[in-house]
């Protein structure tokens, strides 16, 4: 974006500090070897390391501390060429070599997993409210609790035929409203089924006593005492203005209702499943339909094809 879109605004990332560089490989012999580098385009080189593989997986780990100065700090003009970041790996024995669990990261002082920069900002800026609107419309409950490298990619256009994006986690966005005292408003994937709905219920309200496997993967993740228990109020929201119309010049096709109707019996039917849960406490819930502002009447069929919502 840098580069390509907005000239005129500064490095979106500054390299210096402590960094931390992982990853899992092995060879296709016990000769092969790789180079991994870490760059700023003509300007810096944050890690350059040779690493001997062998036929079994072997774990890397490296950590440096990068000098103030060189990621330069520097305005650049609209014509400057804007150097970019560069993640590079190649064999230096001419066969083949295998990478997993690639992990490349600044040190962080915050608890969460988002960076120092945008959790100082938001405790700066004191939302009462954070809203998670990703990509997360074709995902499932699991995916979306699942840590990070087992958590896959997202999508749900029908186009789409392999799922490009990938994000933070459902137990992430909470950490990070907790972590910044927000109440946090999370976007329901329209794909979730009954029983999804109940293991969300169980996730945010029931006790991790060991007889509840949601409940207790909540404590496995960190967080011990229910959601329930840490927000005054957690906003749920069935989809993402699935009033759309179901169809290509939907930027939501793929996640949509086809009006208002179907989307009321359809949130009306999922927000009724959560209630079935024997820890559901609706005082701390607060369910929401998304209604469309250029046309009033679709809050009418919203109003009249639900009960459940508030």
């Amino acid at each position: 974006f840098w580069r390509d879109s907005d000239r005129d605004s500064t490095k979106m990332q500054i390299v210096e500090g402590e960094w931390r560089l992982s990853f899992w490989a092995r060879g296709s012999s016990d000769t092969s070897q790789i180079r991994i580098e870490f760059r700023r385009e003509g300007e810096g080189t944050f890690f350059n390391e040779t690493c001997q593989l062998n036929t079994s997986w072997k774990f890397f780990d490296f950590n440096k501390v990068i000098p103030v100065g060189l990621d330069k700090r520097k305005d650049y003009t609209r014509d400057e060429y804007h150097p970019l970041l560069v993640l590079k790996v190649y064999t230096l024995t001419g066969d083949n070599a295998w990478m997993d669990d690639i992990e490349l990261n600044k040190k962080q002082t915050n608890p969460t997993a988002f960076n120092d920069a945008l959790v100082g900002k938001l405790k700066e800026l004191q939302p009462g409210v954070l809203r998670d609107w990703g990509s997360q419309l074709g995902s499932s409950l699991d995916n979306q609790l699942a840590e990070p490298f087992a958590r896959k990619t997202l999508g749900w256009r029908p186009h789409h035929r392999n799922a490009g994006d990938f994000s933070y986690s459902l137990h992430e966005f909470l950490e990070l409203c907790k972590e910044v005292g927000a109440e946090p408003w999370y976007v329901i994937p329209p794909i979730w089924t009954r029983e999804e709905m109940l293991n969300l219920t169980e996730y945010l309200f029931a006790p991790a006593d060991g007889a509840h496997p949601y409940a207790d993967y909540r404590k496995y993740l960190g967080q011990t005492e229910p959601w329930s228990t840490v927000f005054s109020t957690i906003h749920l929201e069935w989809g993402n203005e699935m009033w759309g119309a179901g169809s290509g010049s939907d930027p939501f096709f793929g996640a949509s209702a086809l009006g208002g109707e179907r989307l009321a019996s359809m949130s009306h039917e999922r927000f009724g499943f959560m209630k079935e849960g024997p820890y559901f406490d609706e005082s701390k819930i607060n369910f929401i339909i998304g209604g469309q502002v250029g046309w009033p009447g679709r809050q009418e069929e919203i109003e009249n094809y639900s009960t459940n919502h508030h």
